[in-house]
Order: structure tokens, then sequence, then C-alpha cells
């Protein structure tokens, strides 16, 4: 049994501006209780229900096979190098060319279990509404970066990375099989959550660029495992040397 409580405050002018000061509040408690429970509340769950069914239906569907149980984790993991990995496929096929993906270990809330995947379990996995994109950075907000993925032991980093970590700095860094050219702007595809520098990630708000998808890196997933499917292939993931700690 749940009571409510109901405020009403009542306002006065104070002069001809129009500005006020509360006069009276009184505060009075309403009991929440089956009495609340009529017809019209009957017809609102008939509503919802119509559109559980909808929702269950889409949830439901299976899209794709998983090969292996996908699991988070540092410095890398299995789960972690798909999403990336995916990220960076879908970064290329809309801006062309991009130099490598980045996301939070900590956006990837769950297990991608061997066997049939549904569309629910990736709404377990990746619940934010984070959108992908595409930052274009100098060479020295790319080290900055790297310097905090370092301090942090590791992130969900794409495959065209090699990433070695010695204390709390990085050793070296190679991206697409070279060093960090000084002069190169370097184009990231990563989640609007972390463009903003959260997860101390303050030197993704350097970007000279900024290139919005409007496309959810849940949907990127979920279009990544359709076309696998489509392709009879499985989703599958493996450890490499993206990223390795001395």
């Amino acid at each position: 049994m749940i009571q409510a409580v109901t405020m009403l405050i009542a306002l006065s002018a104070c002069t001809s501006e129009k500005r006020y000061k509360i006069q009276e509040i009184s505060v009075s408690r309403v009991l929440m209780d089956k009495s609340f429970d009529t017809q019209d509340g009957q017809q609102m769950q008939a509503l919802v229900d119509s559109f559980k069914v909808l929702m269950d239906a889409k949830m439901c569907e299976e899209i794709g096979f998983s090969a292996q149980d996908l699991v988070k984790g540092k410095p890398q993991s299995l789960l972690g190098n798909f999403t990336a990995d995916a990220m960076f496929d879908f970064g290329k096929e809309t801006w062309g060319n991009v130099d490598f993906a980045i996301t939070n270990i900590g956006g990837i809330r769950a297990t991608l279990n061997k066997g049939e995947i549904t569309v629910g379990e990736l709404y377990e996995i990746y619940p934010f509404e984070n959108q992908i994109v595409c930052l274009e950075l100098k060479s020295a907000s790319v080290e900055k970066l790297f310097r905090t993925l370092a301090s942090k032991a590791g992130e969900v980093l794409s495959k065209n990375i090699e990433f070695v970590i010695n204390g709390k700095d990085f050793e070296s860094l190679k991206i697409g099989g070279k060093l960090v050219d000084k002069d190169k702007i370097y184009r990231v595809v990563t989640v609007d959550y972390l463009a903003e520098g959260n997860d101390n990630m303050s030197a993704l708000t350097e970007a000279v660029t900024t290139l919005e998808s409007n496309v959810l890196i849940r949907d990127v997933i979920i279009s990544n495992i359709r076309k696998l499917t489509s392709a009879n292939r499985k989703v599958e993931s493996q450890l490499d040397n993206r990223i390795k700690i001395k």
C-alpha cells in the first residue's frame, strides 16, 4: 500500500511586474490502493498488454548464432573485440577510411552466450542509447587517449591496433601497422558518450571534426550479426595482439 503526497501552493502577485511570493502551502496524503483500479485502468492495461505482445515478439526474434561464449574483460576480451571490430566495419561503410574504433567496457553489460542470439539479448548487452560517431583527432590527442587507456589497463579497441602497455603508460603503439604519424589527422569511431569526455576520455573532446551517424551501437551490432547470418556465418571472436600488458 503506497501513500502519495499532494501539495497545493498558493501564490500572490507582489507588484505590477508580476513577481510572486508564496502565501500558503497545504499538504495532504492520498492512499494509493485498489480503489484506483477502475475500468479506465483496465483499459490502459489492455493497451499496455497489446504492446507487450509486439515487444515480446521483437525481443524473441533469433537473428544469429554464437559459436562460443563471448565475455567482456580487460585488457581485451572476446566480446570487446567483437564489438569494436563491428564498430570499425560500420565506420568504414559509413565514412570510408577510418583508423580505429574504441568504446568503453562499461557500456557492455552482459555476456553473449553460445547458441542462438535474440534481439532481446543484445538489448541486455548494449542497453544504453549511445550513438556511433566518427572523430577526427590530431596525433597529440591520439597519444593522449592511449596514455589514458594505459592507465585504465586497456579498453575496447578494434583489431588494427597494436598497443603495448608498460605500467601506467604505453611502451609502443601502432595504428594500421604504422607508428603514430605526427602530421596525420586520425579518424576514430566511437560512441557519443565517450566523445563528450565521459569515462576519463577527455582526449576525445579535442576532435577537430565530429561526424554523426544517428545510429545506436546496439543497432550496429544487430546489423552486423544479421549480415553474418545472411552469409551463413556464426558469431566468433578471438584474442590477438591488439593490447598487451608487460
